[in-house]
């Protein structure tokens, strides 16, 4: 507890800079810490030989950084990836398709939901830290392979690459479709559905954390910002249908001329 109190006390804008200091030096390792500690304590705890104790280090480690979201972990370990698209005419590949523009949408999808939904950063303008949405979890992020980092900035012309998401009923899952717009209209089409989904997060501010922001995305960071979460996100497969999208930028672009 006394930990988990150090940690959010090192979020909090009310701590100052000692606190975003003591928070950069070592509150930052407390959320794999925790784990870790607690799996020492059962593996300690059991009167059995080593070889069960070390079985029980292991399994209680991986859930207890997995915690709340271990319906998320087993959610992506049997998802089956279900996509399709179309291609009407093809587009050359240049500047007007290094953008993608996200439409307003009260939801986000996530390619690796096991992943803490937010992700917080430093500033040296405000001597504070922030919190930005973690892109390592988003599905946009898949995109970043095809066209760069710029393809997470909006553009307004209307043409280009379009990324948007649909919401299921139960607002817990939905459809991610993207699409190539020119002049003449939809040229391709790419959809994905049974993504899984969370509200936008539309308060996170840019200069510092705000109560709410500690009450919700400061305890999402010391549940789920550990290194057992980390790897698993690198071995479990995303979400995003990497091959099937390739195939699809295949068909649906050319080289210019």
């Amino acid at each position: 507890m006394a930990l988990a109190a150090l940690y959010l006390f090192g979020l909090h804008p009310a701590s100052g800079m000692s606190g975003g200091t003591l928070f950069l030096l070592v509150g930052w390792a407390i959320p794999s810490l925790l784990p870790l500690l607690l799996a020492l304590w059962a593996a300690l705890s059991c009167r059995c030989r080593v070889p069960l104790r070390l079985g029980a280090f292991a399994i209680v480690l991986v859930l207890a950084s997995v915690n709340t979201h271990l319906p998320a972990l087993v959610g992506q370990m049997l998802a089956t990836k279900n996509s399709e698209w179309q291609v009407d005419r093809q587009v050359e590949r240049d500047d007007r398709y290094s953008f993608v523009q996200q439409e307003n949408a009260p939801v986000l999808a996530l390619a690796q939901p096991i992943l803490p939904r937010v992700t917080w950063h430093g500033s040296e303008r405000c001597m504070c830290l922030y919190l930005h949405g973690n892109g390592d979890a988003l599905y946009r992020a898949g995109l970043d392979d095809f066209f760069g980092k710029s393809a997470l900035i909006n553009v307004a012309d209307g043409y280009g690459f379009h990324f948007e998401v649909t919401a299921n009923p139960d607002e817990r899952t939905g459809t991610v479709t993207v699409q190539f717009r020119d002049q003449q209209g939809i040229a391709a089409t790419f959809r994905q559905h049974g993504i899984p989904l969370i509200p936008a997060l539309q308060d996170l501010g840019g200069d510092g954390l705000r109560g709410t922001n500690i009450a919700t995305h400061g305890v999402d960071l010391l549940l789920h910002d550990n290194i057992v979460l980390t790897l698993l996100s690198s071995w479990l497969p995303s979400y995003f249908d990497r091959q099937d999208f390739a195939a699809f930028m295949d068909a649906a672009t050319v080289s210019p001329q």
